[in-house]
């Protein structure tokens, strides 16, 4: 009912309330004078009659009134968690395709850094990913992206270099090769978790299904929101800067341990 509606119903209601007390006193008076109703009892049932379907529908009327605040109060309380659960969230995200899916949808939150540091061992990130990511940093000219490899040296294919030379040609060529950063973690341990922190407000860890370097990252965590623990994992990624090779620096003592290995063999 409407609002208006609602005040009728109980002007009405209080009407009848009021008449049945008057009937009430009428009768009493009548008794008092001397004078008596033809049939007292059919008299007084209806009084009754009348007072229990006054009562009840007031009673109907408030429940509705109640019932519509109670929903009100619970759509705002679903309103809320819902804002809580966006603004601070914690997700678990499964599956190859979905876990970059899920990266993409922070990366395109950016407004000034994306961090990143990946273990590759394996085949590097998907193609669509390296394509949003280049839209994004020609849309956003704040953007910049600095990704560290961590890898063996002395055990990576030269598929990676020709990769990440493939690529670098197409960051240059949308003009977003200076925003563009790559660095090497050269380690004998290549396995650990994939990492990314964007404006240090939203971060992701990327997981393998097992601990196999080869094996695509299946599982992710998502921090939506968390600048705590955002700027704490950026802050252990850039603890990694004096141990980190400019690309220039990681090709050459990559090529220089194959040509130990070539001599050897």
């Amino acid at each position: 009912m409407g609002k208006w509606l609602h005040r009728i119903v109980e002007w009405l209601l209080a009407l009848v309330l009021i008449a049945v007390g008057l009937l009430g006193a009428f009768h009493e008076v009548l008794h008092r004078v001397g004078l008596e109703i033809t049939n007292p009892d059919s008299f007084t049932l209806r009084i009754v009659g009348l007072l229990a379907l006054a009562l009840g529908l007031e009673r109907f009327t408030r429940f509705a009134q109640l019932e519509k605040h109670f929903a009100s109060v619970d759509k705002q309380f679903s309103d809320l968690q819902k804002e809580i659960d966006e603004r601070f969230a914690v997700r678990v995200v499964e599956g190859y395709e979905n876990v970059y899916d899920a990266a993409i949808g922070i990366l395109r939150k950016s407004e000034s850094l994306i961090r990143t540091l990946i273990f590759a061992n394996r085949q590097t990130a998907p193609e669509r990913f390296f394509e949003v990511l280049i839209e994004h940093l020609k849309q956003h000219k704040l953007v910049t992206y600095h990704v560290t490899i961590a890898v063996d040296l002395s055990s990576v294919s030269d598929d990676l270099w020709k990769t990440i030379e493939r690529r670098t040609l197409v960051q240059r060529d949308a003009g977003v090769g200076e925003r563009f950063q790559v660095t090497i973690l050269n380690t004998k341990k290549p396995i650990g978790f994939d990492v990314m922190v964007v404006d240090d407000r939203h971060c992701a860890i990327a997981l393998s299904s097992i601990p196999d370097p080869k094996i695509d990252k299946q599982v992710a965590i998502h921090f939506d929101e968390q600048v705590q623990v955002s700027k704490r994992i950026r802050a252990w990624i850039d603890n990694l800067s004096p141990q980190l090779l400019s690309l220039g620096e990681a090709h050459r003592e990559w090529s220089k341990r194959q040509k130990k290995r070539t001599v050897s063999d």
